[in-house]
């Protein structure tokens, strides 16, 4: 039995200890990822809104690749958020998400607070709000961004946001969009980092404590 935990503390260090090199990532069946597919509403197929107003369409003429993108637009400023349909998962592995994304005068409220408001990122549904991509704001060009995460349920959603944690205003672009399972889990945390009690482990990342630990109850009471 396998129980994963996200805790905002810092747990006393444990034993550093190595693992070998394993292989590259392996692609997440995720449908309709380019938007190439037309969908019976304005939205390409297999993406829904999740969220917010909703101000998104499939966009042709306009794509990093292929023949068509995913674009949200607010005149004014609000928030957004498509997601995609479900992507099955494994409990306790690593995973990386990526998009391309391309901006047009986007810009986040200015004068939000804590949590402060995001232009243009992408999530998983199970993402806590302080996690995300790289966020990409003003006028750029295509530009790859990407977050790493351990999955922490067996069925989630990929997000595409304008303005997550409060509002934006401007049109963004996305497509590409890719999650792959991370096979050699050094691509994501430093070993050097990792503190070990037989099977269970703990690291810090962006201010999270993320600690995993298994076995049976007393096993993992005392890990």
């Amino acid at each position: 039995m396998k129980a994963h935990i996200l805790l905002f503390c810092v747990l006393p260090l444990c034993t550093t200890l190595a693992l070998p090199p394993q292989e590259t990532g392996t692609a997440v069946l995720l449908r309709n990822p380019g938007f190439e597919a037309e969908g019976t509403t304005s939205l390409p197929a297999e993406w829904s809104p999740a969220t917010g107003i909703y101000t998104a369409s499939r966009r042709t003429a306009m794509a990093h690749d292929g023949t068509a993108s995913l674009e949200i637009r607010h005149q004014f400023a609000s928030s957004t958020t498509v997601e995609s349909s479900p992507v099955v998962l494994k409990v306790g592995r690593p995973y990386r998400l990526s998009v391309w994304i391309k901006t047009e005068g986007v810009g986040s409220d200015p004068v939000a607070r804590y949590p402060t408001a995001l232009p243009a990122t992408a999530t998983m549904a199970s993402f806590p709000f302080t996690s995300h991509t790289t966020t990409v704001g003003s006028s750029r060009d295509w530009t790859r961004v990407e977050a790493t995460f351990f999955a922490t349920q067996k069925e989630d959603r990929v997000r595409l946001h304008l303005g997550r944690n409060g509002s934006a205003t401007g049109t963004v672009w996305f497509d590409d969009v890719q999650l792959e399972e991370i096979k050699d889990v050094t691509q994501m945390i430093p070993m050097e980092t990792v503190r070990w009690s037989g099977p269970a482990f703990r690291y810090t990342d962006r201010g999270w404590t993320f600690v995993h630990i298994e076995g049976d109850p007393y096993a993992r009471g005392v890990q």
